[in-house]
């Protein structure tokens, strides 16, 4: 209810305090990522049959990090085809 101790309310939809602190906490995360010149990159690799996603230096273009990391992908990949030429051997 409005006027409820730690509750606020937005264009009646009522807010708990950790939302409020989490929508809070997300717009400082996207404003230093953007004053620190980081990209994030969502590619999807039908190989792997998984997303995959990258941070970059937008400036230099330059790979900070990848979830998951390349190593897991490249497992993924060869998981996948092994699994293709089991099932094309069993049929």
């Amino acid at each position: 209810m409005p006027g409820e101790p730690g509750t606020t309310v937005q264009a009646g939809k009522k807010t708990a305090p950790g939302q409020v602190q989490e929508r809070a906490a997300l717009a400082e995360i996207n404003q230093t990522l953007r004053m620190a010149s980081i990209g994030v990159q969502f590619e999807f690799d039908k190989e792997a049959d998984t997303m995959i996603v990258k941070v970059v230096d937008v400036e230099s273009g330059e790979l900070i990090r990848q979830m998951p990391s390349e190593e897991v992908v490249r497992i993924s990949r060869a998981l996948g085809r092994l699994q293709g030429l089991l099932v094309h051997q069993t049929v």
